[in-house]
């Protein structure tokens, strides 16, 4: 009998010795990973039809995607700002490996979603040894400030200085007359456009005058040919914003917003035309206003604060 028991429980040792080496097993001369040093990835939701903006603390290197579903490129002119958007609707979760200048890398697990939540993502904003691939840069609890630059070619600007500069332009008086428009109770218009270093601003206006509140989807500067009639994807250049002053997205009744856009200085032949669209969120009251170059040229120096 005793002999019995001892081969079931040696069948029992093996049959449990199997299922052991089947799931645990490591190949010979490999090291397993430790979770310590697993850097967990950003999500995001990317979509079709709208262009989603990372600000980098250092300048982007390398940009490998998982996927040709998506496209991910730097913007023109500036270092630090990477534009990603999907190519195809409804891809397949995907992911988006970056390295900057300093040496770090960001990885992002990329999901399509037609209206994602996050369009400007701003990562001197984080945190020290925060859960995504880049560690210890210079400022503290995320409190940046003077730290935190978007980085062109040849000039920085600190997101301080920004929410400074466009904050002072945004109080200052209209002096942009003639680009504006009013349909369906809400008032759109070009107060102002301002220069300084390589940085220019655009002032622009709203006024709801109805009792219906105004909830913003999106703001978007491109640029357009004149002689266009039908919009394509390939005839329209769009312009990304590095900055953009106050962070309210509805317009009650009987109210108005200024907010004011910082890009990269630019000026546009005179067969072009600079194109600014206003769209509401879940409605139909959506605006247009057309910039030609004759217009941005008047833009007025802003001093130092």
């Amino acid at each position: 009998m005793k002999s019995y028991v001892h081969l079931i429980v040696l069948f029992v040792l093996l049959g449990t010795s199997k299922v052991f080496s089947q799931t645990t097993r490591i190949p010979d001369q490999t090291i397993p990973i430790n979770p310590v040093t697993v850097l967990k990835p950003y999500y995001l939701q990317i979509a079709y039809n709208k262009t989603t903006n990372i600000i980098f603390p250092t300048p982007v290197k390398t940009v490998d995607r998982g996927s040709a579903d998506v496209l991910a490129q730097r913007a023109d002119g500036v270092e630090n700002v990477l534009r990603v958007k999907a190519d195809r609707e409804d891809f397949e979760q995907t992911n988006l490996s970056v390295i900057t200048g300093d040496g770090k890398i960001y990885t992002f697990l990329l999901e399509y979603n037609k209206n994602p939540t996050n369009l400007t993502i701003n990562l001197n904003l984080e945190g020290l040894n925060h859960a995504g691939g880049s560690v210890n840069f210079n400022g503290t609890n995320g409190q940046v400030g003077q730290n935190s630059y978007v980085v062109f070619e040849d000039v920085k600007v600190s997101d301080s200085q920004l929410n400074n500069i466009t904050g002072a332009i945004a109080k200052k008086p209209r002096f942009i007359k003639k680009v504006g428009e009013e349909q369906n109770g809400i008032l759109f218009a070009l107060r102002g456009i301002y220069i300084k270093d390589n940085v220019i601003y655009y002032q622009l206006y709203v006024k709801n005058r109805t009792n219906i509140n105004y909830d913003i989807d999106f703001i978007k500067f491109y640029i357009r040919d004149k002689k266009l009639v039908k919009r394509t994807a390939t005839q329209d250049i769009e312009v990304p914003a590095i900055f953009e002053s106050n962070p309210t997205q509805t317009i009650t009744g009987k109210t108005e917003l200024t907010k004011v856009f910082a890009m990269q200085k630019f000026t546009i032949p005179d067969d072009k035309d600079l194109v600014v669209e206003l769209y509401e969120k879940n409605g139909g009251r959506h605006s247009k206003l057309i910039i030609p170059n004759d217009v941005i040229v008047q833009a007025r120096e802003q001093k130092s604060l």
